[in-house]
């Protein structure tokens, strides 16, 4: 195979929702990262349209899962070549999302999967809030390997900024 596939259920092709637990899966067997890495540039290839023109929606939350995966690759092989070829890619999806938040302050997403269940799955969900607060410090991160100061600082205010949005108005205190 030249990507992780989908589940033993389906077969289909690569399928971002299971390729977080399918990349620690090999970390843990075999320790070769070289298939998670030709796997996270197939997702690039394929969520390149959304990554340059993200307008108001993350257009799902598979995107934002590659992402995860790439950056955490990044950080678990220090490989700062495929953080260059990555962030140029990255960085202009995060600019336009965060500039096109709802005027809620949340994140929207066309269509989130998450799990296969019944619910509006274009609601204002905070586990999509979740997603964009993590791949926010994942880009933080990628800027400051890459000697990015400024975009470091940017991404990383905007996790804060994320995260204490998610604390305000995602917490239902009373539910606990």
């Amino acid at each position: 195979e030249d990507s992780y596939i989908d589940t033993p259920f389906r077969e289909r092709g690569h399928y971002a929702g299971d390729f977080f637990p399918e990349f620690a899966t090999t970390l843990v067997t075999s320790g070769d990262p070289r298939l998670a890495k030709q796997t996270a540039r197939l997702f690039n290839d394929k969520y390149e349209h959304v990554y340059k023109k993200a307008g108001a929606t993350a257009e799902g939350d598979f995107p934002l899962i590659n992402i995860l995966v790439a950056s955490w690759y990044i950080r678990q092989f220090n490989d700062v070549e495929f953080a260059q070829e990555v962030y140029p890619l990255y960085a202009p999806f995060f600019n336009e999302l965060h500039a096109n938040r709802g005027t809620n302050g949340f994140y929207h997403s066309k269509n989130a999967f998450i799990e296969p269940v019944s619910f509006d799955k274009n609601s204002d969900l905070t586990t999509f809030q979740s997603l964009v607060f993590a791949t926010y410090q994942e880009m933080s991160s990628i800027a400051t390997r890459l000697g990015n100061k400024a975009d470091a600082y940017k991404y990383g205010s905007w996790a804060t900024e994320t995260q204490q949005f998610i604390q305000t108005h995602c917490w239902d205190s009373k539910a606990g």
